[in-house]
């Protein structure tokens, strides 16, 4: 069983970007650069002797009683706030490396915490300056879950989420984001939080928790999807982070769209099997998604600018992450991704599956579709250069695992 650090060490980067010369350099919810030193930085500081912040902590006492996992072994929680300054390094940092590095991840304060997705929103933060490594301090997202103003009730409203699953740098601003629900801005000198983001109450959805950043046009390309219709809308805010462009896509049911993908030219729309419960929500669930065969899975291709979607059925399956996709000269569209063959068919506890890296290539004009492997190893977390988001890729790297379970040992992939 691995312990804490060994995690923070092997994903650093699970919903995680680094901030190097005003540079997003690694994504959100990946093994990220930097993890390895961010790894050995956290333990060289000693976190388990750091004095706590008073201002949020987590019940250290935590264990695996009743077999929520995600409570104790490589996934308990952290306990503490700290602030460590003047970091230990082991060896040398290039001083030319300069920035911040920062992860947001789920990190429950008690041991009522019902699933892996529903810890409150903690950010890690390591800052590399001049070869040396000035500060590491880690905050919760003081979200309105957080603080106890949040509005109950079966359907949460959008401004009502823990902000847990990733980061994104666009327009000067650095947002947190849940898997439903506004984005919340933070600072990334202190990790404080500025309060949600709304883009100056233009959106009016919840937003990804897997944003798009176009690396030529600078836009921000991203969707909301909610419980009650319309169940999906599609936005873009221009590169000055001033939304420019929304439109509802109809489906026929609330599904956890966790990911999506844009080419230069089209957005990818992922309709799958997990879908949303209203009357196991009434019914007090506390995760009330399900795995629905009937509902099918497809691809919706969409021009980036708005438009009509074409949809392209595929085998039954989940996506959670993407890796990239992109135009080729013919009009076809290549989209990478981990599939899994099907998720939570036993409730939504069960993690258990064999994802793989896979291709789907899809004419829009005619609404053909091929699909296959890319590699027989089970991994999960995706993350390619973000310098070639939505254009053609020649690696990405992902997190692994020896056996057939992605939550079993780990190992890197170089893809």
């Amino acid at each position: 069983m691995r312990t804490r650090r060994e995690l923070l060490q092997h994903l650093a980067g699970a919903g995680g970007l680094a901030l190097f010369g005003g540079r997003l350099l690694a994504g959100c919810d990946d093994a990220s650069s930097g993890g390895d030193d961010a790894g050995r930085a956290l333990d060289a500081a000693g976190l388990l002797d750091a004095t706590p912040d008073a201002g949020g902590t987590a019940d250290a006492a935590l264990v695996d009683a009743d077999g929520r996992w995600w409570l104790s072994g490589n996934f308990a929680p952290v306990a503490d706030e700290v602030e460590l300054l003047d970091l230990e390094v082991e060896g040398a940092l290039p001083p030319a490396l300069t920035g911040t590095y920062l992860r947001n991840g789920s990190n429950p304060r008690d041991a009522d915490s019902a699933h892996w997705f529903l810890g409150d929103g903690m950010l890690h933060g390591l800052r590399l300056e001049g070869g040396r490594a000035r500060w590491y301090r880690n905050r919760y997202i003081r979200t309105s879950l957080f603080d106890g103003t949040a509005a109950g009730g079966p359907v949460p409203t959008i401004r009502d989420n823990a902000s847990n699953v990733s980061l994104v740098q666009h327009a000067g601003h650095v947002l947190t984001l849940g898997e439903v629900g506004l984005p919340y801005a933070v600072r990334p000198t202190d990790l404080s939080t500025v309060g949600v983001h709304d883009f100056g109450g233009a959106l009016s959805t919840a937003m990804t928790a897997h944003p798009k950043v176009d690396p030529v046009t600078g836009e921000l390309v991203f969707f909301g999807y909610w419980f009650l219709p319309p169940y999906l809308t599609y936005h873009v805010a221009d590169a000055t982070g001033a939304l420019a462009y929304s439109q509802v896509v109809e489906l026929p049911a609330s599904v956890m769209m966790h990911d999506f993908a844009i080419t230069a030219t089209q957005v990818i729309f992922l309709d799958l099997p997990i879908v949303f419960d209203l009357g196991r929500a009434t019914q007090g669930a506390t995760f009330p998604f399900r795995w629905d065969e009937a509902h099918g899975a497809r691809l919706g291709v969409m021009p980036r600018a708005g438009g009509a979607v074409r949809w392209v059925d595929i085998d039954l399956c989940y996506v959670f992450h993407v890796l990239n996709a992109y135009d080729q000269a013919d009009g076809t569209v290549v989209l990478d991704v981990v599939r899994h063959p099907q998720l939570w068919v036993d409730g939504p506890e069960d993690f258990v599956s064999s994802p793989r890296l896979w291709r789907y290539t899809v004419n829009p004009a005619t609404g053909a579709v091929r699909e296959g492997p890319l590699g027989e190893d089970p991994l999960e977390f995706p993350v390619g250069d973000r310098r070639f988001t939505g254009r053609p890729h020649r690696v990405g790297y992902a997190i692994g695992s020896v056996g057939d379970d992605f939550l079993g040992a780990d190992a890197r992939h170089r893809l």
